[in-house]
């Protein structure tokens, strides 16, 4: 689809093209976000030792912050950073004066954002080169997970 023609479409709906990623999610993308799912569950049902039942979205919240723990935010170059969404609300994002850091996996050597598509194109937006991320390796992840399934025995 040529680009014109994109922007328009993303125009209509009131959301423009990430310039991050011109707009189009690569398949690799949609390949880790499938992984990290897997990876996530597994970490879940460890965290929860496979309670079922109860409140979910509190454990999930509670799987998400356990999550997070394992990451240290830091700063990060925008351009090393791959977006999962192939667009964004630009008022939404002029909107975004100061906020919590972006979380960012980091697997196989590359950044992908996992939350915060936002904040960092405010950044971005900005002319700012770097943005805080809390960055979580993939790998402490699925070592935390078999540690957990360790503990659970």
């Amino acid at each position: 689809m040529k680009l014109h023609q994109l922007i328009t479409e993303y125009q209509q709906r009131e959301r423009i093209p990430n310039p991050l990623n011109g707009g189009e999610v690569p398949q690799e993308v949609y390949d880790f976000m499938d992984e990290l799912d897997e990876i996530e569950s597994e970490f879940h049902n460890a965290v929860h030792n496979h309670v079922t039942g109860g409140d979910v979205q509190s454990r999930i919240r509670e799987t998400r912050q356990e999550i997070n723990k394992l990451g240290k935010v830091q700063n990060i170059d925008i351009n090393k950073l791959i977006p999962m969404e192939p667009d964004y609300d630009k008022a939404h994002t002029d909107s975004i004066t100061k906020s919590d850091p972006a979380t960012v996996y980091l697997h196989n050597g590359k950044y992908y954002i996992g939350d915060g598509n936002h904040r960092v194109l405010a950044d971005y937006n900005k002319g700012q080169q770097q943005t805080s991320a809390n960055v979580i390796n993939v790998q402490d992840i699925i070592d935390r997970t078999h540690q957990l399934d360790l503990d659970n025995i």
